[in-house]
């Protein structure tokens, strides 16, 4: 599973980009990972692009692994957490309505430009002032 953690300073958030087939341990990986960047930082946006999941994903692993987002609740309750969902995998639509029942403001949207707006506060998704700064890949290694 390729998956790049990157910084977008106009949105001040994280972005975590997750493509092709994820392993149960990815995905706990990527919750990790996304739990390190965060912990201590004054950054409360996350941005989770699903859209290049693969079809090939195992959907009982997805639905199992509602249960390891509830015992991170917590680590994500005071963050705005928008997911750009897979056409072609729609399982991917399960974890924003998993943390929405733990009272996380976390949803999904059909595109990029969508999720970016509503992180913007914005509800024009064409608004310019998005693209003015490209997401930066950050070290975490």
């Amino acid at each position: 599973m390729p998956m790049i953690v990157a910084f977008n300073r106009s949105l001040n958030c994280v972005v975590l980009t997750v493509s092709g087939v994820v392993t149960w341990d990815e995905r706990v990986r990527t919750v990790t990972i996304a739990e390190r960047v965060l912990s201590g930082s004054a950054l409360r946006n996350v941005l989770i692009d699903l859209s290049g999941l693969s079809p090939d994903n195992d959907p009982e692993e997805s639905l199992s692994f509602r249960a390891h987002l509830k015992d991170k609740r917590e680590a994500f309750r005071a963050m705005r957490i928008a997911i750009v969902r897979s056409q072609a995998f729609p399982l991917s639509s399960v974890h924003a309505q998993e943390l929405q029942k733990f009272g996380i403001a976390a949803y999904e949207f059909e595109t990029d430009a969508d999720a970016r707006a509503w992180l913007a506060g914005d509800q024009a998704a064409e608004d310019a002032s998005l693209d003015a700064a490209p997401d930066e890949p950050i070290d975490l290694w």
